[in-house]
C-alpha cells in the first residue's frame, strides 16, 4: 500500500513511496499534475509522464552480455533516502544487478522546475567483462511517437533532425549514432524531453534508436567508452540532466539547454582541473570555479535562472584564468629551463677569463 508524504491542496511536490518504487510529481497550485517520475527502490526509472502523457517507460543504466536494463536486471540493495527539499526532491538508491558483480549509487534530484539531475556509478565489485555500457531512455511509446521528429546536437554541427518511422523494417536499429553528442530531444506540440549531457569530455557517443525489433518503442541513450573487462574496484559513472520543457520543442527550450550544457563543461572542467593541475594558483581557482558551479546547479533547482547564469558565468572566467595560470607557469618553467644553459655557458666564459688574467 502507498504512503503518501504530503497531501496536495495548494501545489507542490506528492511523493508517494511504495513497496518497489517511489512515485514523484509536481502539482501546480491549481491542482494541475506537471509531470510525475516514478523510480524503482535500485534506481532505475521505470516511468516519466509529462501532462497526463506518458512520454518514455524505462530510463537508466544499460548492460550488455547477460545482463540488461538496470529497472529489471538489478535489485535494491537497501531502501531509498527521500529528501523533500520543497523546490525539489533529492533521492539516493542503491542497487546491485543480478548478473554482474556491479554495484549502483544513483542520485536523483528533481526540480519544480521541470529538470532532472541524475549523477549514478557503476563499481565493479569483483572483476567481470561486459560488452557494453550506456545510460538512456529505453521506451518512447511506438503509439505516441511514430511518424515523429526527434532532434540532436552534436558539438560543432547544426543540430540535426531524426526521424522515427511510421512503418517499422525488420533489422532497422539506429537512426542517428555520432560522437559529441550534447543533447537529444523528443518534443510534442505542447511539450517535450531533452536529455542532456553533463560529461565533459563527452560520452563516445549518442545514439537514436528503432527498438521495434524488441519491443514497440524507441530510445536515447550515451554510450560510455572503456567497456570490455572492469577489475575490481573499477567505476562507470553517468551524469545526465532530463528537462521536461513546455511548448516550441527545443527551439523554445534552447536558452536552458544550452545553460545546462554549458554548466556541466565548467562542472567537469572544474574537478579535472583540480585533479590535474600542478600550479597552485590554477588549482585555486578550479576550486572558485567548482563552488560556482555548484552554486549555480541550486540555483537551478530553485527556479533562480538568472542566477545561475551569473554564476555559470563566473565559473567558466575562472576556467579560462586557471588554464592562463597553467600556460604562464609552463612559460615561466620553460624560460628558466632555457636560461640555465646559458647562465653555465656565461659562468664558464667568465671563469676562463679570470685564469687567463692570472
Amino acid at each position: 500500500m502507498n504512503i503518501t508524504y504530503a497531501e496536495q491542496q495548494t501545489g507542490g511536490f506528492s511523493i508517494d513511496v511504495g513497496d518497489e518504487d517511489v512515485s514523484i510529481a509536481w502539482i501546480e497550485s491549481s491542482g494541475v499534475e506537471t509531470f510525475r517520475v516514478i523510480v524503482q527502490n535500485n534506481g532505475g526509472i521505470s516511468e516519466i509522464i509529462i501532462a497526463l502523457m506518458t512520454y518514455s517507460g524505462t530510463a537508466g543504466w544499460f548492460i550488455w552480455t547477460e545482463d540488461w536494463a538496470q529497472t529489471t536486471g538489478s535489485n535494491a540493495t537497501s531502501e531509498p533516502t527521500i529528501q523533500d527539499m520543497g523546490d525539489y526532491v533529492v533521492l539516493t538508491c542503491f542497487g546491485k544487478y543480478a548478473v554482474h558483480p556491479l554495484a549502483m549509487i544513483t542520485n536523483i534530484t528533481i526540480s519544480k522546475t521541470g529538470i532532472i539531475f541524475i549523477s549514478t556509478t557503476l563499481k565493479s565489485e569483483e572483476t567481470t567483462a561486459v560488452e557494453t555500457i550506456a545510460w538512456g531512455l529505453w521506451g518512447f511509446p511506438e503509439n505516441t511517437w511514430r511518424g515523429s521528429k526527434a532532434y540532436a546536437s552534436v558539438e560543432g554541427h547544426p543540430t540535426q533532425e531524426v526521424t522515427l518511422p511510421s512503418e517499422h523494417t525488420e533489422g532497422t536499429y539506429a537512426l542517428f549514432s555520432t560522437n559529441d553528442v550534447l543533447w537529444m530531444d523528443f518534443s510534442k506540440p505542447l511539450e517535450g524531453i531533452t536529455v542532456i549531457s553533463l560529461a565533459s569530455p563527452f560520452y563516445e557517443r549518442g545514439e537514436i534508436v528503432d527498438e521495434r525489433d524488441y519491443g514497440p518503442t524507441f530510445s536515447c541513450r550515451f554510450i560510455l567508452a572503456g567497456v570490455g573487462a572492469m577489475p575490481k574496484g573499477e567505476m562507470r559513472t553517468a551524469k545526465v540532466a532530463l528537462y521536461m520543457h513546455g511548448p516550441g520543442g527545443y527551439e523554445g527550450a534552447l536558452e536552458m539547454i544550452n545553460l545546462l550544457v554549458d554548466l556541466g563543461k565548467a562542472d567537469s572542467g572544474a574537478r579535472k582541473g583540480l585533479e590535474s593541475y600542478k600550479d597552485s594558483g590554477a588549482k585555486d581557482l578550479a576550486s572558485q570555479a567548482l563552488t560556482k558551479a555548484k552554486s549555480a546547479y541550486d540555483k537551478i533547482l530553485m527556479g533562480e535562472m538568472s542566477g545561475a547564469q551569473n554564476d555559470l558565468n563566473q565559473a567558466l572566467s575562472l576556467l579560462r584564468q586557471a588554464e592562463e595560470a597553467v600556460r604562464t607557469a609552463a612559460l615561466i618553467r620553460d624560460l628558466t629551463y632555457a636560461s640555465v644553459p646559458i647562465i653555465a655557458v656565461v659562468a664558464l666564459l667568465i671563469f676562463l677569463k679570470m685564469r687567463r688574467r692570472r
